[in-house]
């Protein structure tokens, strides 16, 4: 047990994207410089590099224990007594069936056996009154054991738990039963913007505060989750503060010599989904490099950023046509920002690079077109709420060709100013204030928390 008069506040970091998204804003920078202690608990607790950038002697650092089967039986036992009845999450699970056909196991007698059995245990829980929310929250805390999390829990008593995604990310999960079972407020600081739209799909366990990127979330979060008013805080994205404050880019011939890539044309740069998601990455590496060529007369040159996980090796002799790198081998944020900046157009299958893009005026476009079909596979996800609200502004402009993807990016390539209130307007609606403020909002609210 911590003996010291402080706080104590507990950062589950559970993957480099959190690393950048909390960790180096000014949520983790303030806080560490508030007289708290902090407790950082992340799988790269064991390295060196992790704990010298964000060590302090009032920093303290843990492995990050594995869920555990444990989580994932409650987890099936709450999405079937749960599950949320609303038309935007009805569209949504259909989608999000569409785009994980490929990640599922096979069905098999076993497996349909096995959901018949949970089905019965659900539908039996509902009729002896554990149905609702509140009873299934206290059956929850009251028979959850996890070792590990326990013993975190007796070892540093903390006053908060910082959460990223509020259990939309499966490391959270036990934090948020044991901040429960001890009477720990928890709070999420980093809910994507697609969290209340496509990932809940049953009830949120409870959260002392969701910090949300805008009103448009806070909106979503009440009206289709049900979660309270005074639950929520709208703070804006504490991840973007580093764009709008505090981004300083680099010389555009040094860096993107640092690329390989002839700082005398201009960038197109493609965030390529992992095959898996989207498996025309080729396509779009032809049709853009056929802009290049044929339309901009070699004044533009291409660049891809593979996905996580993606194995590039698969497009062969492709490779040499044009300057890629992975992701996770070049995934601070200072990096990310310069690419972005230096870029003419920014080129996706609906990844959140264009919205960044988008955050400091750079022209982007979706791609909504692959293996013959207009809006299929991976594509369906344009259906999603959330990308015809952004749609509606025109801020990001969805390709549903070769020859509407060649068109606007030698548009932009041409103009980076063309379309520009069209982006403010998107960023006006998804992420509240361009202020660089949002981490001191969040900070204001933990605080008030522990007080």
């Amino acid at each position: 047990m911590n003996k010291s008069d402080k706080k104590t506040i507990f950062f589950v970091i559970a993957t480099v994207a959190r690393v950048n998204f909390i960790l180096r804003t000014d949520i983790f920078r303030i806080l560490r410089g508030s007289g708290s202690e902090i407790v950082i608990i992340s799988p790269f607790a064991g390295d060196d590099d992790f704990k010298k950038e964000f060590a302090a002697d009032n920093v303290r650092f843990e492995p990050l224990p594995a869920p555990g089967r444990f989580i994932e039986i409650l987890n099936r036992f709450r999405d079937n007594l749960l599950s949320i009845n609303h038309p935007v999450l009805a569209n949504a699970k259909s989608i999000h069936d569409i785009v994980t056909f490929g990640y599922r196991p096979p069905e098999t007698k076993t497996r349909r056996f096995k959901a018949a059995i949970l089905r019965a245990i659900t539908s039996a829980l509902g009729l002896l009154g554990f149905g609702g929310a509140k009873a299934w929250d206290f059956v929850e805390k009251t028979i959850y054991y996890h070792a590990a999390c326990r013993r975190l829990f007796k070892k540093y008593a903390p006053a908060v738990v910082v959460l990223a995604s509020g259990g939309a990310e499966g490391n959270d999960a036990p934090f948020m039963l044991y901040a429960l079972k001890f009477g720990v407020a928890a709070v999420a600081t980093d809910s994507n913007i697609d969290v209340f739209e496509f990932r809940y799909f049953t009830k949120p366990r409870p959260l002392a505060k969701w910090m949300l990127f805008s009103e448009t979330q806070k909106r979503n979060a009440t009206a289709i989750q049900g979660i309270k008013e005074e639950n929520i805080a709208v703070t804006g994205a504490a991840r973007y503060d580093y764009y709008f404050r505090y981004f300083k880019p680099a010389p555009r011939a040094e860096f993107l010599k640092s690329l390989g890539v002839d700082p005398e044309k201009k960038l197109i740069t493609f965030g390529a989904k992992i095959p898996k998601l989207y498996p025309y990455n080729q396509e779009i590496f032809e049709a853009l490099l056929k802009t290049t060529r044929e339309r901009l007369r070699g004044t533009a040159e291409l660049f891809v950023r593979f996905d996580p996980g993606h194995d590039q090796n698969i497009y062969g002799l492709l490779l040499g046509e044009f300057k890629w790198e992975k992701a996770e081998q070049a995934a601070h944020r200072e990096h990310v920002a310069n690419l972005l900046y230096h870029s003419d157009a920014v080129i996706s299958v609906n990844s959140t690079l264009c919205i960044e893009s988008c955050l400091i005026d750079v022209p982007s476009v979706w791609v909504g077109f692959g293996g013959g079909q207009i809006g299929g596979g991976y594509q369906t996800t344009y259906r999603l709420e959330m990308f015809k609200r952004m749609a509606k502004t025109g801020g990001i402009p969805v390709a549903h060709s070769e020859k509407e993807l060649s068109d606007l990016v030698v548009k932009y390539v041409g103009d980076r100013s063309v379309d520009r209130e069209k982006r403010r307007a998107l960023v006006e609606q998804e992420y509240f204030k361009s202020d660089g403020r949002s981490g001191e909002r969040v900070v204001a609210e933990i605080l008030n928390l522990i007080k």
